[in-house]
């Protein structure tokens, strides 16, 4: 039995289903992978209808508009949805399609925060005083949601991965290869997970902090569930693609589609607190972080 089935606007699907015969294991991971495709077209469309204009981001974003808000929330929103794809799914493809022990699988959860905890605190600092390609958020929200992205894309070929870098199979060569991806991904959420939230601040006058910070745990709250709902009904290997696809669109859209004011608005009381970050000023930072590496 056929039907036509309307994917998009643009895109017109059939579907043939044999109603005698009962769906094999292969034919569900069709389904899986179909289900995310369909998925991640009308992701692309819906995104694109607000972002081909930037004269109209423009617009928006001086007159605040209701949705420049949910709009400056994707990137946040990108690097929790990344988060919550590791904590869903880092632990099962490990054990269920690589095999590794509990233990092992310990040493790769452990090797991200530990870089974590160094990162987060010294991108914050840099980040606030650089300038580069047109923002001070945007280099660090571009190289987080690219690296997430492709690090996502990894995790269900790892084999792939240690065949070209190593030429050979094995336990060992594979958990190498899971602890640098591991590594990387946290790293890279890390690295945009301050700059998400700080151009929330930047691009909001005070007046109006409050509500776009409001805007932000409500749309990144909600996509951390959706997360989980497609866990449960879909699988974790159709939210490993789901993952790399709200990684790259959200930090590569906004960050081109919203422009960063040169000029930081600062309250009074904290201009005479303001002073050049000097390498002293990093290592002051992260100091009390020293115990957990010891």
């Amino acid at each position: 039995m056929c039907c036509l089935s309307e994917a998009s606007s643009h895109f017109v699907v059939f579907v043939c289903v044999n109603p005698d015969r009962k769906p094999s294991r292969k034919m569900n991971r069709l389904n899986k992978k179909y289900t995310s495709f369909i998925f991640f077209i009308y992701l692309c469309e819906i995104i694109s209808i607000y972002s081909l204009n930037l004269n109209t981001m423009l617009e928006a974003q001086k007159k605040m508009k209701t949705w420049f808000y949910a709009l400056l929330s994707l990137p946040a929103t990108a690097m929790g949805f990344g988060l919550s794809v590791q904590i869903s799914a880092l632990s099962w493809i490990l054990s269920t399609k690589y095999g590794l022990d509990i233990h092992e699988i310990g040493i790769v959860w452990a090797a991200g925060p530990i870089a974590g905890i160094i990162a987060q605190p010294i991108v914050g600092l840099v980040s606030d005083k650089l300038w580069f390609m047109g923002g001070r958020r945007r280099p660090w929200i571009l190289l987080g949601g690219i690296l997430t992205g492709l690090m996502l894309l990894a995790l269900p070929n790892l084999g792939i991965i240690q065949k070209m870098v190593m030429g050979t199979e094995g336990a060992e060569g594979l958990l190498a290869i899971a602890v640098a991806v591991a590594l990387t991904l946290d790293l890279s959420i890390n690295v945009s997970f301050n700059p998400t939230r700080s151009l929330v601040s930047d691009c909001s006058p005070m007046a109006e902090r409050s509500k776009a910070y409001t805007w932000m745990q409500t749309v990144s709250g909600t996509f951390g569930v959706l997360a989980y709902l497609i866990a449960t009904f879909l699988g974790n290997e159709v939210l490993i693609y789901v993952g790399v696809v709200i990684a790259l669109i959200f930090t590569l859209i906004p960050s081109f589609m919203i422009e960063e004011p040169r000029e930081l608005e600062v309250p009074e009381d904290a201009k005479a607190e303001q002073s050049k970050t000097s390498f002293k000023d990093m290592n002051n930072a992260i100091l009390p972080l020293y115990g957990f590496l010891m």
